[in-house]
Order: structure tokens, then C-alpha cells, then sequence
């Protein structure tokens, strides 16, 4: 049991893909992190799993990209979309010097991040839930977990959309919308995809892009009204929306199904205030989304950045001050792309079907002019490449440009 007269710099709450990079990265600063995740192990969880090309940057950043690689997922080097079922003519895109996006089911990506942040020095501590906060007036000083209690200057909650810490500290949404689609996957073998397939319909979004084990997932998307009869026969549903595409059923030819049906109707669109006196909330656990331009893994790649340089640039004097910035340069690239994605999930399946490309493509480009891949900034990149800056000492804040980014 860990000592209660024990004091850790960090508590991060959830080792998967917001709080294992943000531990990374605080520990590669010289702070002493401990993780707690409730699991006991890693496995898949409910999740589209795509990580875009502005991901995989921070992933190579870092220098896991080839761990995750490494895994048997392969790159996804091509995009292919059908709208109306017809091929897209639409002019392929220049080349770009971006790295190419993968798709690592979660159960490939989430060990390899919690594994990087146990060589950066975090302390990884599995199977071992969080029951409650330590505070001092409205300061909160720890959490207490079946393991015992830990005290820490700073908890971050980064454990999902029904984050525990969130409730604790009583976070309070600003956006809450109701959700616009749900969706269902699996996983087919056999079907020969390399890349992006996207199939455009009326009232639906068909998407498949290869994983890991030469398998590709399959989901769609649909609004949100169709899902009390959808769930009713998951199965029965899934197939007959994939056979209203003659054209992925094309594309899947000769592959099939190897897994249980995954499927929710659970995807609001939320914002909730991130940091407070001793906290703050990364990835999904502070904004979640509805998930039809799979930005989840990107935005708590970026959080967790954006955190690092709050904690890093605060430490040695007003951390809640310096931690209250977060948020504000997550929202000022996160909620004008939340603003982008509802238009597209509003429009599905209530636009004519040229005006539902036309707004989800607009979503796709807004999305790469706020969040391009790029190198960070010289500070913060000695932490992300894992060379120790040790803290408390005196050292410069990273500059952020007005967007946010490092």
C-alpha cells in the first residue's frame, strides 16, 4: 500500500491514450508521476481507434511511432470515397511530407504508451480504481484508491468521457449536446483493404481502413434516431446497411466478420471546465465528441501536450494560474472543430446528400488548418524526445503561438 506520508508531483487518473502520454511527458520533465488505472490490463475498449496523420506526428515525436508500428498495424497510406455509391472525382490531394496515419486497435496502442511512460520513470500502478479525492478546502491534494491513498501537488483525471475525477470535483459542462448518430463495427478478415475506405450515403457513413493482425474494421454511422431500432438486431442491422452500399460490399469481397458486433449510442458532444485548484482533465474526460472524423486520439495527444507545457511552465510558481491556460488553448482549436463536426452529424441524413459532403468535407479542412502536424517548439521538444529537463529549477516557459500549439 502506498504510505500517505508518501507526496507524488503528478497523479494522472486512466493509463490509456490521454493520461499514459501526459505521464510520459511530465516524468521526461523530472516530476515524479504515478499512474493509476483501474484495469488490470489493457485491452480493447470500445473505440474507433483511428490515429490521424497529426497523431502519428506526435507519436514520432515522441519516438514511439515505431513501437506502435511495431505492433503489426500497418500505415494507412491511402483515402478512397464513394459518395451515392459512386467513386469521388475529386482530384487526389498533392503529396505531403505528413506521416501517414494507423489505426492500432486499442489494445496494440494503449500498452505501448503506458509502457513509454514507465521507462520515462511514472509509476504504473493497474487494477487499482479511484474511490474518492483527499482535498484541503477546495484544493484537491490526492485521490483515495483500493490500493490506498496518494497525495500529489497535482491530479490529472484522464479517464474518459464518464470521467470519475470529473464527477469528484464537480466539473461543470459548458457545451452539452445530445447525441447526432451512433455506430457499430467489427473487425473482417480477408478482405484485402489498405487504406481509408469512406462511403458517403444519404443517411449513413460507412468507413474500413486496416489494423492490426491483417484484419479491418468496419463501422458506420447514422443518425441517431435509427438506434432503439438498430439495437434491437445489431447484426441484421450492420449487414443490411453494409449490403445499401453495393459498393462496399464490393471492396469487402471475399472477407468476413471474425468478431462480436461493437456499437454505441452514447456519443454526445460535451465541454467541461479542465482545471481547477490541484486538477485538470485531458482527452475525452474534459471534451468529448461525436466521433464521425475520429479526432478522439488526436485531441488527447494534443491535451496531453498542452498540459505538459501548463505544468511544466508553472511549477515553480503559480501552477493554478498557469494550468487555468489549458483549456482556453484546447478550446481555441478544439471548439471550432466541435462546432465543425455537429454540422456534419446534424447533417446526416436531414441534408440533400451534395450538401452533407460538402459540410463534412468542410469539417475535414478546418481540421487540418487548426491542427497541422508539426514539430513542437525547442523547450517542450526536449521533453518530448525524452531527454530530462529536472524539475523545480529555473528554466523558460514553451511559447504557444495564439492557436494553442507548442
Amino acid at each position: 500500500m502506498h504510505g500517505t506520508g508518501e507526496k507524488d508531483d503528478v497523479i494522472v487518473v486512466g493509463g490509456r491514450c490521454a493520461g499514459a502520454p501526459a505521464a510520459m511527458l511530465l516524468a521526461r520533465a523530472g516530476l515524479r508521476v504515478r499512474v493509476v488505472e483501474r484495469s488490470s490490463r489493457l485491452g480493447d475498449t470500445l473505440s474507433g481507434h483511428m490515429v490521424k496523420s497529426a497523431a502519428t506526428a506526435r507519436l514520432h515525436a515522441w519516438g514511439l511511432l515505431d513501437d506502435v508500428l511495431g505492433t503489426g498495424c500497418p500505415p494507412v497510406t491511402s483515402d478512397r470515397t464513394w459518395v451515392g455509391g459512386e467513386p469521388d472525382a475529386a482530384p487526389p490531394d498533392d503529396e505531403t511530407d505528413e506521416i501517414p496515419a494507423a489505426a492500432p486497435r486499442r489494445s496494440a496502442l494503449d500498452p505501448v504508451l503506458l509502457d513509454a511512460a514507465r521507462t520515462a520513470g511514472a509509476a504504473v500502478e493497474m487494477g487499482n480504481p479511484v474511490r474518492g479525492l483527499l482535498t484541503d478546502g477546495p484544493r484537491v491534494t490526492g485521490v483515495r484508491t483500493d490500493g490506498g491513498d496518494y497525495r500529489a501537488r497535482l491530479v490529472i483525471g484522464a479517464d474518459g468521457r464518464n470521467s470519475r475525477v470529473a464527477q469528484l470535483v464537480a466539473a461543470r459542462k459548458y457545451i452539452d449536446c445530445a447525441p447526432a448518430t451512433y455506430a457499430y463495427y467489427t473487425y473482417w478478415k480477408g478482405t484485402g483493404v489498405t487504406g481509408m475506405c469512406a462511403f458517403v450515403g444519404e443517411d449513413r457513413f460507412i468507413g474500413m481502413f486496416p489494423t492490426n493482425d491483417e484484419l479491418t474494421m468496419v463501422f458506420f454511422q447514422a443518425p441517431h434516431a435509427g438506434f432503439g431500432a438498430a439495437r434491437r438486431d445489431p447484426m441484421a442491422n450492420y449487414l443490411g446497411v453494409l449490403r445499401s452500399q453495393p459498393a462496399a460490399m464490393e471492396v469487402l469481397a471475399g472477407g468476413v466478420p471474425v468478431e462480436p458486433l461493437r456499437g454505441t449510442g452514447d456519443l454526445p458532444t460535451f465541454f467541461r471546465a479542465s482545471a481547477g485548484p490541484g486538477w485538470a482533465l485531458a482527452g475525452d474526460a474534459g471534451h468529448h465528441k461525436d466521433p464521425l472524423t475520429a479526432r478522439g486520439i488526436a485531441d488527447a495527444f494534443r491535451d496531453a501536450e498542452l498540459i505538459t507545457a501548463g505544468v511544466t511552465s508553472g511549477w515553480d510558481g503559480d501552477l493554478d494560474e498557469a494550468l487555468a491556460a489549458y483549456p482556453v488553448r484546447r478550446d481555441a482549436c478544439a471548439r471550432p472543430m466541435s462546432a465543425a463536426i455537429d454540422a456534419a452529424t446534424a447533417g446526416l441524413g436531414s441534408l440533400p446528400l451534395a450538401a452533407f459532403t460538402e459540410t463534412l468535407e468542410a469539417a475535414y479542412k478546418l481540421e487540418a488548418a487548426l491542427d497541422p502536424p508539426r514539430p513542437p517548439g525547442d523547450d517542450i521538444a526536449r521533453v518530448v524526445s525524452g531527454e530530462l529537463i529536472p524539475l523545480p529549477g529555473a528554466r523558460s516557459a514553451p511559447d504557444l503561438d495564439e492557436r494553442g500549439y507548442l
